[in-house]
C-alpha cells in the first residue's frame, strides 16, 4: 500500500453515493494501479484501501482516477514498485505512465 493525499475531489459522478466519495486533503492508501476503463486515453485508475468503490453501489465506477491524488517524493518509489507489481502493467514504461497520469508530487 502506498499513502497518497486527495488533491482533487471535484466532478463527482452522480452514480457514486456521497458516502463513498473522498474529500480533498484526505490521506488514503493505493492498493492497485490499473488502466481506468471509464476515462479516455487509458488514464490510470487505482483502488483505495480506505475507500473501495463497491460495484453494487457505484457501478460502473470501480476505480479512482490516479490524478486525483498527490504523493510525497518519499512515497514515489513505493508507488513505482506497486505499479510494477500490477500484472496488466508489466509491459508499460512506468515513468511515462506516472507522467501521463498527471499525478502530483507534493
Amino acid at each position: 500500500m502506498v499513502e497518497v493525499i486527495c488533491i482533487d475531489d471535484n466532478n463527482k459522478p452522480e452514480g457514486i453515493p456521497g458516502r463513498f466519495w473522498i474529500k480533498e486533503g484526505e490521506k488514503v492508501h493505493i492498493t492497485l494501479v490499473t488502466f481506468h476503463p471509464m476515462q479516455d486515453g487509458g488514464i490510470q485508475g487505482c483502488e483505495l484501501y480506505e475507500k473501495p468503490l463497491p460495484l453494487e453501489h457505484c457501478a460502473p465506477y470501480n476505480f479512482w482516477k490516479l490524478s486525483r491524488f498527490g504523493i510525497t517524493a518519499d512515497n514515489l518509489k513505493e508507488l513505482i514498485e506497486l505499479i510494477e507489481q500490477s500484472t496488466e502493467l508489466n509491459e508499460v514504461d512506468i515513468r511515462s505512465l506516472i507522467e501521463e497520469s498527471e499525478l502530483q508530487t507534493i
